[in-house]
């Protein structure tokens, strides 16, 4: 075979087509993923509205939500607090795809088997320190987290072996922070029953709900995207307190 001068560019521009047929092919097929997942989410069931016993209105914008928290709500800390082990997922990587979280992010959390603690810091506590940017959300009324007059503050620690990621927060109050795929969100936490924990996640995309129910046994974090019909659970069991 003779090579010419143009052999080269013929080159390159094989290798540039290839590249953007690639490209195309990638987007089409998570765009099928996507639709899959919203599709099989639909069809395999109804979304129940029992997790609306809790409280929660059904659409998931912020401010309406937040009204409904208009009484007080003192945990039951004996539940709240301890270390959970993931225990099994539901609808989970479905969730995650439709909501377009990246191949590689996705297969990394979903392949990993997180640990979870939850613990109360009062601010006495050598632990505590006061948080920036953390405003009081005034549509609630359990705002700062007090218990016979001692403030406190949650921790939530979620462990990974590649990482550990860290939520420290009031009760009724809103602050900033970039998720793991970059994107900001805007989070506020209360409680709307002794066991009964709720995440609200507002971004630019979509809102979210996060709620953790809690029990002898563990907790279930039930996700859910009331706009788009998607709800993922994930289960954690409570690890024996060391004697």
């Amino acid at each position: 075979m003779r090579l010419t001068r143009k052999t080269p560019i013929m080159l390159i521009l094989a290798t540039i087509v290839v590249i953007l047929i690639f490209a195309f092919l990638k987007n089409v097929i998570h765009e099928l993923e996507k639709q899959e997942a919203l599709l099989s989410m639909f069809l395999g069931y109804e979304l129940d509205d029992a997790w609306r016993t809790v409280r929660v209105l059904e659409n998931v914008t912020a401010a309406e939500n937040l009204t409904v928290n208009q009484v007080k709500v003192e945990p039951d800390w004996s539940l709240v607090q301890g270390t959970f082990t993931h225990l099994k997922d539901e609808n989970f990587e479905s969730f995650l795809i439709a909501v377009g979280v990246p191949y590689l992010v996705r297969s990394f959390i979903v392949k990993t088997t997180p640990t979870v603690t939850i613990e109360r810091l009062y601010q006495d506590s050598d632990y505590y320190y006061e948080l920036e940017d953390h405003n009081p959300n005034t549509d609630l009324d359990q705002v700062g987290g007090e218990d016979g007059g001692r403030v406190y503050q949650i921790l939530i620690n979620t462990i990974t072996w590649l990482k550990t990621n860290t939520e420290r927060f009031r009760l009724g109050y809103s602050f900033m922070k970039k998720d793991f795929d970059g994107s900001p969100s805007k989070n506020t936490y209360y409680f709307v029953s002794p066991s009964v924990l709720v995440h609200l996640k507002e971004k630019e995309q979509f809102n979210t709900n996060i709620i953790r129910s809690f029990d002898r046994e563990g907790f279930v974090m039930t996700i859910i995207n009331k706009k788009a019909g998607m709800k993922a659970k994930r289960y954690f069991l409570r690890e024996p307190e060391e004697a």
